[in-house]
């Protein structure tokens, strides 16, 4: 939670998570040539265009009583260039599809060969996640830190919403410094946020 701040994350820090913590055990079930697993090889950062989708509100932050964070793309490849990771960095929209990619790549290490191979594995899900209009920032690399599901880099916070079931409670920059927050609102009449 952003209140309490339990992983001491600073203002601006974003995680690029292993496959292996999504919630879609078929997200990037892919593996070389010689049948070992490369799934661990990805390191993903998911983000969504909208700040008003009602089912990512609800999915991904307490029910509407989290917050979203909003970067610039920039920002975001830039703090993955100065990184130090060696590896492939793939960006790009999801494609939703009711057929699985290819599981099994042509070598047995990462290679340019298989560039279009790595495109459909990260960048493809089943259609039934279409609602989420994900893009996606990844990263595929054999050099993260030991025993980490997470690769994390820090960029520049743009702007900062609440849910509309938020507590209203101000949350500050690690300099102390209070973050102007958007409050989310129900529209009076329709299905959407304001």
């Amino acid at each position: 939670k952003v209140l309490s701040n339990l992983y001491n994350v600073n203002d601006g820090d974003v995680s690029f998570s292993a496959p292996a913590t999504f919630n879609d055990p078929f997200d990037c079930n892919c593996f070389f040539a010689n049948n070992k697993s490369m799934s661990d090889l990805f390191r993903i950062f998911c983000v969504t265009p909208s700040y008003r989708n009602i089912l990512m509100w609800s999915y991904y932050a307490e029910d509407h009583k989290g917050y979203c964070f909003q970067y610039k793309k920039k920002d975001i490849i830039k703090a993955i260039m100065s990184s130090g990771i060696d590896g492939l960095c793939l960006i790009g929209d999801v494609s939703y599809k009711k057929k699985r990619p290819g599981l099994r790549a042509s070598k047995n290490c990462i290679s340019f060969t298989d560039l279009k191979f790595y495109c459909e594995v990260a960048f493809t899900k089943y259609e039934e996640w279409k609602h989420e209009r994900e893009f996606r920032f990844v990263v595929i690399s054999n050099a993260y830190p030991q025993n980490s599901s997470y690769l994390t880099l820090n960029t520049k916070i743009y702007d900062v919403y609440e849910g509309c079931n938020g507590s209203g409670r101000s949350i500050t920059a690690l300099e102390g410094k209070p973050l102007h927050v958007h409050k989310m609102g129900k529209h009076p009449n329709e299905y959407t946020l304001i």
